[in-house]
């Protein structure tokens, strides 16, 4: 019988970044269908400095409702299937934490 593989002590960093790459596709998708001159194109133009990697607070709050707000245009894979503001989707993701 195998042994299991040894937990890579990179996981969490490889997580952040496949986090942060699906963060940099989708706001790169909004900036395709977002015009210039759209009212969210200011919440865009300043995710756009954001470190993607670790960002939080009002700018992941800010990114959250851009892309639900803007899903049925945003590809199939980039587009969230559950709206950040539910109280259900905040309680599990504070259990993961």
């Amino acid at each position: 019988m195998m042994a299991p593989p040894e937990r890579d002590e990179d996981d969490a960093g490889r997580l952040a970044l496949a986090q942060a790459e699906l963060r940099r596709r989708t706001i790169q998708a909004l900036r395709e269908v977002i015009g210039p001159r759209h009212r969210d194109a200011h919440s865009l133009r300043r995710l756009f400095g954001c470190d993607l990697e670790r960002i939080g607070g009002e700018d992941l709050a800010a990114f959250e409702a851009l892309a639900w707000r803007w899903r049925r245009q945003l590809p199939r894979g980039l587009a969230p299937v559950l709206p950040p503001h539910d109280p259900i989707v905040r309680a599990m993701e504070g259990s993961r934490a």
